[in-house]
């Protein structure tokens, strides 16, 4: 099955159904309401409800094309990660009403990262905090939003195609000053002259190393972003 068979076009609906074909037996059925699977992996997957095949034995293009077409609501569902399933769940919304009944202003931030799990993932988290969430694959994407949307701050991955988080970071400040803050993250750059660079030289606000941990990503995000809610404190590793 080629990466063009994955989703029936013509079956689509304007909820969040998302009928797709089997990798392996080729029934069509709606991805949305699937059983997710019991694959003992951080990032799971669905069954087929025909033949029980798991999508994580599917080709990898299979896979890439069925969840870069899936919706919103199927790629950040919290099932998908195994490690913020149960109780992690729950406990992760924003606590408490706000300081005041007057109307607050929910924080915008933009997420930029090649791989679809990681993005999927980071804005599932960063939601569950109480921030209003757009992702973007490429920094170039990223470039042309910013100069339509005033986001309260950026989440980036390091490494990139064509251009790396630092670089993005710096044409940033270069075209909006420090209007954007930018949270940079990185399984690389991790040594201390790296995050002094990033720092000074492209204008990094905050530096995660990955595997990114959940309170670590919190506090960062209320550096740059408060929220007019406070957030419940976890130590929950976010794969990356």
């Amino acid at each position: 099955m080629s990466d063009f068979e994955v989703v029936d076009a013509n079956l689509r609906s304007p909820d969040d159904s998302y009928v797709v074909a089997c990798w392996k037996c080729e029934q069509k059925f709606d991805a949305a309401s699937a059983r997710w699977c019991n694959t003992d992996t951080k990032l799971r997957t669905l069954e087929c409800p025909h033949c029980r095949s798991c999508f994580c034995q599917a080709p990898f293009p299979y896979r890439r094309a069925f969840w870069n077409g899936a919706p919103k609501s199927l790629r950040e569902n919290p099932s998908r990660f195994r490690i913020v399933a149960g109780d992690v769940v729950a406990n992760t919304a924003v606590e408490g009403p706000a300081l005041d009944s007057t109307p607050q202003h929910q924080p915008h931030i933009l997420i930029v990262d090649d791989e679809e799990p990681i993005r999927s993932l980071a804005a599932c988290y960063v939601e569950q905090l109480g921030y209003k969430v757009t992702t973007v694959e490429t920094p170039d994407e990223a470039l042309v939003i910013t100069n339509a949307i005033a986001f309260d701050a950026v989440l980036t991955d390091a490494l990139m195609p064509k251009m790396d988080g630092r670089e993005l970071c710096r044409r940033l400040k270069d075209a909006h000053g420090d209007q954007f803050k930018v949270i940079l993250m990185t399984s690389l750059y991790t040594a201390r002259h790296f995050r002094t660079e990033a720092r000074h030289l492209f204008k990094v606000d905050e530096y995660l190393a990955k595997p990114l941990r959940y309170d670590e990503l919190r506090d960062a995000l209320q550096n740059v972003a408060p929220l007019p809610h406070r957030s419940g404190d976890h130590n929950v590793a976010v794969a990356g």
